[in-house]
């Protein structure tokens, strides 16, 4: 980075663990903020104030001023109206501003990049819904027989409100193989790694939601939730999913 950037940048280290007022974009909107400013990041070029953590232009933020009492710390006059940082170029001239032109540009390179990741993400989870969505006929076929009588219409509803996103698709299908394995004898410690762990890499929040339908909706309910518990050191995983 040239070393103008860099010595604009010097009198706010000098001032860590100082009480400062600090004026910010955040997504079109100014706001201020005073506390301790905690740290100075020189490599990604952001602040912290108190636990808030600023940047000084990025993706929806950008820093106007930091002042200590009348000493103005930093001043950029180019975000003096307006800054979004909703695109691509509109974050790259504003690092162009405060950073120089060196740093805007390898930065650039890693928002699109970051950006033509999210887009394949994005074409990736839109397949998985559109499949599951086209499979669920196939689905109810071939799952109905394992779930219990008297829950078939909730399993019926749960599957068919599934295909509204990449997430809840992925519960469905995590739920859909634990419940065929929990058909043929499998133990649920079994399950949980085969299923949970190694097929889907999901703990948390998506396991336990999927033990919560087994729980539900397999005939072997009322065990899978006590060799959940024992699992877990007698801790209920819950007869709601979440």
């Amino acid at each position: 980075m040239e070393e103008n950037v860099k010595a604009k940048f010097a009198e706010i280290k000098k001032n860590i663990g100082k009480t400062v007022a600090v004026k910010y974009w955040s997504g079109g909107e100014l706001k201020s903020l005073k506390g301790s400013l905690s740290s100075f990041d020189d490599e990604n070029y952001t602040i912290s104030i108190g636990y808030t953590m600023l940047n000084f232009a990025s993706r929806n933020r950008a820093i106007l001023s930091i002042v200590r009492e009348d000493d103005v710390l930093y001043y950029e006059p180019y975000f003096i109206n307006n800054y979004k940082g909703d695109t691509i170029e509109e974050i790259s001239k504003a690092q162009e501003v405060v950073f120089g032109k060196e740093f805007a540009s390898e930065r650039k390179k890693e928002i699109e990049n970051i950006e033509e990741e999210m887009r394949r993400e994005d074409a990736l989870d839109s397949e998985s819904v559109k499949k599951f969505n086209e499979e669920l006929g196939s689905i109810l076929k071939e799952t109905l027989p394992l779930v219990k009588e008297e829950t078939r219409e909730q399993w019926t509803r749960l599957c068919t409100n599934s295909g509204k996103s990449a997430y809840t698709v992925m519960i469905c299908r995590m739920a859909i193989d634990m419940l065929k394995e929990l058909s043929i004898g499998t133990s649920l410690e079994e399950v949980v790694q085969k299923i949970c762990y190694d097929k889907y890499a999901a703990d948390g929040t998506p396991e336990i939601q999927a033990v919560n339908a087994m729980i539900r909706f397999s005939p072997r309910g009322n065990e899978i939730a006590e060799e959940w518990k024992k699992m877990n050191n007698g801790v209920e995983v819950g007869k709601k999913m979440s």
